[in-house]
């Protein structure tokens, strides 16, 4: 048995200093009574008292009820089950780059801890993505099994450390050989790469040929400065005792090797940043596994049957028994059981009829959050049946709209609900009106959007960064971005130059609504290519 509410047990306190109070008051009330009258004057004066049997059965029918409102209160679950859900997402894996040369301070504090905060807030925006992370220096491994549960895999982050890999140097191509051969054979897929860009020895420009013929992007986080930085050496104080040096007795200079990134991201279809540009990169790279999260994937989750309804359904048949036992032989009582009965019946339909609209915006909100934003526009419209003037029927069939591009019908609806008397949901409406406005390229309508949101709610400054780049876009629209998957199909190879305009378009639409390892079981498609006979490496970093 499991609790929806569980904080809601506080009410339980409040139950029994009610029911002792109603006992101390009937006692009281006794007493007084028959200091005053006889037993059988009692009779007489109070026909109730000869149905004194059924007293006790009344308390007690009134007593449980309140018990059982107050349990019904806290939500009450029965029937826990792991159910298959099938959602719409990418595979990605996190190549992150362990080795000596992350350890250098031209990020501050270094390019390790910088790559764990970028990393950190990529993840909050990646729900709906099965994510992996891959750990390399000299030798790759899978530090974290492809999973849903992005919480542990920010635990897993947390832990890296160049000290966990004993084999120096910096493979990029080996570990992106071990990305693509645990990956399903079809789908969205990606691989997010964060590294210095300095390979030794591991044929990068192989694996990145061998991703691009599998249809993997790879977005390219390029770590550190491209003037170069030396590697510190500290002792277990955290003091520096020196810096790496290379056989030759000379100072290492890590720097960037950008153009293998650049290149990498070119030709696979996907992004170059630096870390630098966190906040774009962000944006950039959940914006696209966004577009193309279009592939079925499959996670267990635990379900759990909600069951308040039948404790709330015994508390109200135990009220009405205690009224009926109440009403006998008192035709007062009886009439006023009758219209208790009938408030109770016009309440019910009134609250079926209210649960009704709930019901299906929360089953819709639960689609749209694994993106099954078709079924989930199908609940919401449902809903708008059952209550076609409510802004919040409106707002979340244009958002839904929205993720599915039908753009003109998205501002239809979200028109609709930036007239509700609620300033936060005017606010949130014209908003996203503006996104669709940003999105189907009307950037005029888009300015004005935006403008009348922050009139509502001027510290929105997600509105504040959209309505700057709305107005960017008017003096200068970027350029239209082609769907790569269907010109691989046609055999039609973009140029370089048209892959990085596409990969510098900034997709500002933010999202609109607030266990154990689930790793791939396919047979895999690659395998790590052996790097033959293994030789000392001059360079260890």
């Amino acid at each position: 048995m499991n609790f929806a509410h569980p904080a809601h047990f506080g009410w339980f306190a409040l139950f029994f200093i009610l029911a002792a109070g109603a006992y101390l008051l009937r006692r009281f009330q006794k007493a007084r009574i028959q200091e005053w009258f006889s037993t059988h004057a009692i009779e007489k004066v109070f026909p109730f008292s000869r149905w004194r049997s059924f007293s006790f059965w009344k308390g007690l029918c009134r007593v449980l009820a309140l018990f059982f409102l107050v349990l019904a209160v806290t939500g009450p679950r029965i029937g826990q089950e792991m159910k298959t859900v099938k959602v719409s997402g990418s595979t990605v894996y996190i190549l992150f780059d362990c080795s000596a040369s992350m350890l250098a301070e031209d990020l501050k504090p270094n390019r390790l801890e910088n790559s764990k905060i970028l990393l950190g807030g990529l993840l909050e925006k990646m729900h709906g993505n099965r994510v992996g992370i891959i750990a390399f220096a000299g030798e790759p491994f899978v530090f974290c099994p492809l999973t849903f549960d992005l919480f542990a895999v920010r635990q897993f982050l947390r832990s890296i450390d160049p000290q966990m890999i004993p084999v120096p140097g910096t493979h990029i191509g080996s570990a992106i050989r071990l990305a693509l051969s645990k990956m399903p054979e079809t789908g969205s897929r990606a691989i997010v790469l964060l590294t210095d860009g300095e390979d030794h020895k591991s044929d990068p420009e192989g694996a990145v040929k061998e991703a691009e013929s599998a249809g993997v992007r790879i977005f390219a986080i390029g770590i550190g400065k491209p003037e170069g930085e030396p590697i510190p050496i500290k002792d277990a104080s955290g003091s520096v005792t020196g810096f790496k040096k290379n056989a030759k007795g000379e100072i290492v200079m890590s720097k960037l090797g950008e153009k293998f990134l650049l290149d990498a991201a070119q030709t696979t279809g996907g992004a170059y940043f630096r870390a630098e540009q966190s906040g774009e990169a962000i944006d950039m790279v959940s914006a696209k596994l966004d577009e193309s999260a279009n592939s079925p994937l499959t996670r267990k989750e635990d379900s759990y049957s909600d069951r308040y309804q039948w404790v709330l359904a015994l508390s109200i048949f135990l009220f009405l028994l205690g009224e009926t036992l109440d009403a006998f032989g008192q035709k007062i009582l009886w009439r006023r059981t009758a219209v208790l009965y009938l408030l109770l019946a016009f309440g019910l339909s009134g609250k079926s009829y209210a649960d009704s609209f709930r019901s299906k915006i929360a089953e819709g909100n639960k689609l749209y959050h694994v993106n099954k934003y078709e079924q989930a526009l199908q609940e919401y419209e449902a809903a708008a049946a059952v209550r076609p003037d409510d802004p919040r029927a409106s707002f979340n069939k244009g958002t839904a709209q929205y993720r599915l591009k039908a753009w003109d019908q998205s501002a239809e609806e979200l028109q609709k609900s930036s007239m509700s008397r609620d300033p936060k949901m005017r606010a949130r409406s014209l908003y996203n009106l503006g996104n669709v406005h940003l999105q189907s390229g009307k950037y005029a309508e888009a300015v004005k959007s935006y403008q009348e949101s922050l009139r509502v709610n001027p510290r929105d400054e997600d509105a504040k960064e959209n309505l700057k780049l709305a107005l960017r876009f008017m003096k200068n629209p970027p350029p239209q971005n082609k769907d790569q998957k269907q010109q691989d199909k046609k055999g039609q190879d973009k140029s370089k130059e048209q892959k990085a305009q596409e990969g510098e378009k900034k997709e500002n639409a933010k999202r609109m609504l607030k266990g154990a390892s689930d790793e791939d079981q396919n047979k895999p498609k690659f395998k790590p290519k052996p790097n033959g006979k293994k030789k000392e490496d001059d360079e260890d970093w």
